[in-house]
């Protein structure tokens, strides 16, 4: 790991973050947190970086029907059906597989910011209905999905087999 003074980083295993101050030897660092230096091993440091969540494409990935039971394309298929369906489950694990050790705030941004892409082409492609699982948690995910919705022109509820871990989108 490059580290250079004037460098933000978090200290894992604490709540803490700070600016590195100088490089010492044997893989120390000066690192000032609050107003106060404190000396850790270049192992506990983790540089904190901007994360642009919104270029992040790899996140979902919708697709249509190829073709129809029985023959025909799926533009026929499309037509036929009332409207499709997509279910997005938006647990952090499952939506970055990498174990990077973002704090809660990054990992929330990173979860709306999937949750509105994936929106946004549900309502491009006219889906009937998007099924979001939140999960249950302390409800600050579903808090900002609700707000989200809140200022679209959809109708949203609790999904019923969820028990409050998700919410289904009708469009």
């Amino acid at each position: 790991m490059d580290l250079k003074a004037g460098m933000k980083v978090r200290i894992l295993d604490e709540n803490a973050k700070g600016e590195i101050i100088e490089i010492l030897e044997n893989s120390r660092v000066s690192v000032r947190v609050d107003g106060f230096d404190y000396i850790y091993s270049s192992s506990d440091l983790i540089i904190e970086k901007q994360v642009d969540y919104a270029s992040n494409n790899h996140a979902f990935n919708i697709q249509e029907p190829t073709s129809k039971p029985g023959g025909g394309t799926a533009s026929d298929y499309n037509k036929k059906i009332k409207g499709l369906e997509k279910t997005i489950d938006l647990h952090y694990e499952e939506l970055h597989p990498a174990k990077k050790h973002y704090n809660a705030y990054e990992k929330l941004n990173y979860q709306l910011s999937v949750f509105a892409k994936c929106f946004e082409e549900c309502q491009e492609k006219k889906y009937k209905k998007l099924t979001v699982i939140h999960g249950k948690g302390k409800g600050q995910l579903k808090q900002e999905i609700y707000r989200f919705l809140s200022q679209k022109n959809v109708r949203f509820h609790h999904a019923p087999f969820s028990e409050g871990g998700a919410t289904e989108v009708l469009f």
